[in-house]
């Protein structure tokens, strides 16, 4: 019997380190052989028998490299007068960069001198793309605040307030019909019907703070129709009164029928002479509430394309102030963050209730 210790172990086949390309399509053994292996040659494929070859290996980056790189392009950043006014003296933490966080929250939200109120442009917006570009070049430039725009954006007039210029005549600013009232015991019947039919349906004003600007109407001295010089809020809010009345007229019982329509249409047209959206230079949470009653006014109207559009404009501008992010109104007061919630709210609703609606 043979000995144990004679027999050999078994050969390994050797293992090429690049097969050609029939072998390893077929997944077969290769020996590697140049210019024809012998599997092709022995399957008469000696012209299909190609070798990918190795592309080089390049140099792998270690932690160290990044770290060092990093550091590197951070002493840069320190260097540059324009990039440090972004960036702040803040010690850079090891291993991350701030440089495009502060840009990216930069560009999040643009705070609109205008309306005082945020409106959300995305990181990927062309708006703030060139805010920053502008910023970068001349960081003392103040690029969300025009040059032909006041220290108080409050002080500007109505004849450029909304863009009147350029689509109608300066003397609409001059024209007392827009912000007169009717004689105090119809505007108070008025009024009182759309808080006692409307907005138990549909809450998209805060009773309290309306009321009491309505009250203010009836009390200043100088009576209004010699107030010509009106800034953004009184600009809206008389817009908004003007809607209020109409839905009002709408509803009371104290109006003929047959005026009830004129009357009406008469409000809708001096709150829309007042703020167009053809014209709308700017966003706020009282354009958004002035366009939802104009949508709803609407509805009871024979201008069902009009309402339709109106909840579309209404929506898009609430998106832009982003109403529908939570976290935008974080930082507000228990007011304006309940407002805004309603006002969404109340768009979401209208877009839902009216296409079922006839």
């Amino acid at each position: 019997m043979m000995s144990t210790h004679n027999v050999l172990p078994p050969r390994r086949r050797r293992r090429t380190q690049l097969a050609c390309n029939p072998c390893r399509a077929r997944k077969t053994g290769c020996d590697g052989r140049r210019p024809v292996c012998t599997l092709c040659s022995m399957k008469a494929m000696g012209d299909q028998c190609a070798y990918q070859e190795r592309p080089s290996s390049s140099k792998t980056l270690t932690l160290s490299d990044v770290n060092n790189r990093l550091q590197s392009l951070e002493v840069k950043v320190r260097g540059d007068p324009h990039l440090r006014r972004n960036v702040g003296d803040t010690p850079l933490a090891s291993g991350s960069s701030t440089v495009i966080p502060v840009l990216m929250e930069q560009s999040a939200s643009h705070q609109s001198h205008d309306a005082a109120e945020e409106t959300v442009y995305g990181p990927s917006s062309n708006i703030s793309f060139l805010q920053e570009v502008i910023q970068l070049q001349d960081p003392e430039m103040d690029t969300t605040q025009s040059a032909q725009s006041s220290a108080c954006p409050n002080e500007r007039t109505m004849p450029d307030l909304l863009g009147f210029t350029e689509v109608q005549s300066p003397s609409l600013a001059h024209d007392v019909d827009l912000v007169s009232l009717p004689d105090r015991q119809l505007a108070d019947t008025l009024f009182r019907c759309f808080w006692d039919f409307i907005h138990p349906v549909f809450p998209i004003l805060h009773r309290p703070s309306i009321a009491t600007m309505y009250g203010h109407l009836w009390e200043q001295s100088m009576p209004l129709t010699y107030r010509y010089k009106q800034t953004n809020d009184d600009v809206v809010f008389h817009a908004i009164l003007n809607m209020v009345l109409a839905l009002g007229c709408q509803r009371s019982d104290q109006i003929p029928s047959a005026q009830r329509n004129q009357f009406s249409d008469s409000f809708y047209r001096r709150s829309y002479r007042l703020v167009s959206i053809e014209t709308l230079d700017f966003s706020s949470l009282q354009i958004v509430q002035l366009l939802l009653l104009r949508a709803i006014y609407l509805h009871y109207t024979t201008y069902a394309d009009r309402c339709w559009n109106m909840v579309g404009v209404a929506l898009r501008v609430a998106q832009g102030l982003g109403l529908h992010l939570e976290q935008t109104a974080s930082s507000k007061n228990q007011l304006k963050r309940e407002m805004r919630r309603r006002v969404w709210h109340n768009c979401v609703a209208l877009d839902r209730y009216l296409p079922y609606y006839p």
